[in-house]
């Protein structure tokens, strides 16, 4: 029988190169699988003695570079990857993919940084988001997740694009390159609580990706926006059901609260302008984003 589906290609290469028996070869080929540019991913271990079998023939039937597995899923404060080699191709021994998106191109190194498939249609939102002219702070660019294709094709005056992880930073540079986005695009390394101090006051838009909370750099966002016409937070976060958009605006409205007795007691209002649900984050909990639009009360 011709091998008509990816998988069926798979299990018909380890059946027909590496002599595995038929039944085993199916028990052992994942039915379901991650591609970011040439790297495959996958998440149930197969058996050891067969695992880099698996790979060859992952590799051979889907023409790719490597396959990794998927151990702890991401983690830690810089939202990190825990994966295995089973199988690398690659010419050096660090493994480098470029995965293109909606018109962005982003490179970076998935054993060691994340890209989150399921935020694809909130990466996809930002290629649709106008900001003629505005300047941008992306308070978690990561590699350029949202940076890019609101830069690409949003026609910002400029953004800064503050990263905390250094190996998240240098690819960050380097997406900025290879997208052609020098322009308009101005990468930070360090934590947006420290770094950027020359944007302070001046955007109108401030993306806040981080999960599960971003709470506490709250008052450094507000800090960020315009001190004449205020802005618009692209809050991240995770929630139940039942605290869809108010969980977010319990947030914003604690945080402004301390970050305006700071200042002497500035006035202010805040109003929710779109809220989105982006994934299932666990059981029972949705990763989220609240765009919020803040204005300082002497410009209302």
């Amino acid at each position: 029988k011709k091998a008509t589906t990816p998988r069926d290609k798979i299990i018909n290469n380890l059946h027909t190169t590496h002599k595995i028996d038929l039944e085993l070869a199916r028990q052992i080929t994942p039915t379901k699988w991650e591609r970011l540019g040439d790297v495959l991913i996958i998440k149930n271990e197969p058996p050891p003695i067969l695992s880099s079998v698996l790979a060859e023939s992952m590799m051979d039937a889907l023409n790719s570079s490597c396959v990794l597995l998927d151990q702890k899923g991401i983690g830690g404060e810089l939202r990190q990857p825990s994966c295995r080699v089973l199988g690398n191709r690659q010419s050096s021994s660090s493994i480098v993919t470029t995965h293109s998106e909606n018109g962005v191109r982003y490179r970076f190194d998935p054993t060691r940084i994340m890209f989150a498939s399921g935020n694809g249609t909130e990466r996809m939102r930002f290629s649709q988001i106008q900001c003629n002219g505005e300047i941008v702070v992306d308070m978690f660019a990561g590699i350029g997740y949202f940076t890019l294709p609101l830069a690409l094709f949003g026609k910002p005056r400029e953004i800064c694009s503050i990263e905390k992880n250094p190996e998240s930073f240098q690819f960050l540079k380097e997406n900025v390159v290879l997208n052609r986005a020098e322009a308009s695009v101005f990468p930070l390394v360090g934590d947006n609580r420290e770094v950027g101090e020359e944007w302070i006051g001046k955007a109108d838009r401030v993306l806040m990706g981080y999960i599960p909370t971003p709470k506490e750099f709250l008052t450094r966002a507000f800090s960020f926006l315009s001190e004449s016409r205020g802005g618009v937070i692209h809050y991240h976060h995770v929630c139940h059901k039942e605290e869809f958009s108010v969980l977010a605006l319990s947030h914003i409205d604690e945080e402004l609260a301390k970050w305006s007795q700071a200042r002497g007691g500035t006035e202010y209002s805040f109003i929710l302008k779109e809220f989105i649900v982006v994934k299932s984050y666990a059981p029972k909990l949705f990763h989220c984003v609240a765009d919020v639009v803040v204005v300082w009360k002497k410009n209302c």
